[in-house]
């Protein structure tokens, strides 16, 4: 009889210590998930804010109007490539060569610090995306993340803005 019940000990010891093993996997998936939503918000957050600071600079007076807005969104959105902010600054000293060169400086100096903001966290989200899709291909933690359902968001949705 003894013997009976050790068994049963050691078959519910395992039970216990598999389910917290589970629950481990488990919550650090959600806790990744919500990570990376939180980091995508963040980015937006980012760009969003580097926008508001380069308008509230005053920059783009009524003088200057849309060709300043229109630089200032080319060089947010990244369509100058690698030299974004020169190549922007560039453009619009090129455009209208009546702006100020103190308002081009001062532009130039707000654009690029959001830039580079912008660039961390940009780099921040591509790492924990590849964090979170490294531990959902791992094994173990690959067939609790299939038993479980994971990823229960869409990954290609937290890509680069």
């Amino acid at each position: 009889m003894s013997k009976k019940w050790w068994w049963v000990g050691v078959i519910a010891l395992t039970a216990i210590v598999l389910l917290v093993w589970v629950s481990s996997i488990y919550n650090g998936f959600v806790r990744q998930e919500k990570r990376l939503a939180a980091t995508h918000e963040k980015a937006k957050n980012a760009l969003s804010t580097m926008g508001n600071d380069i308008r509230s600079q005053g920059l783009t007076t009524e003088k200057y109007g849309q060709m300043v807005m229109k630089a200032i969104d080319a060089a947010i959105s990244g369509r100058y490539g690698k030299t974004g902010v020169q190549a922007a600054i560039f453009a619009l000293s090129e455009q209208n060569p009546t702006i100020d060169a103190a308002v081009i400086t001062k532009l130039q100096s707000v654009i690029t610090a959001g830039y580079k903001q912008f660039q961390n966290v940009q780099n921040e989200l591509l790492d924990v995306k590849q964090t979170y899709q490294a531990s959902l291909e791992v094994f173990p933690n690959n067939m609790v993340a299939s038993t479980c359902g994971f990823p229960r968001i869409d990954i290609g949705t937290f890509n680069i803005l």
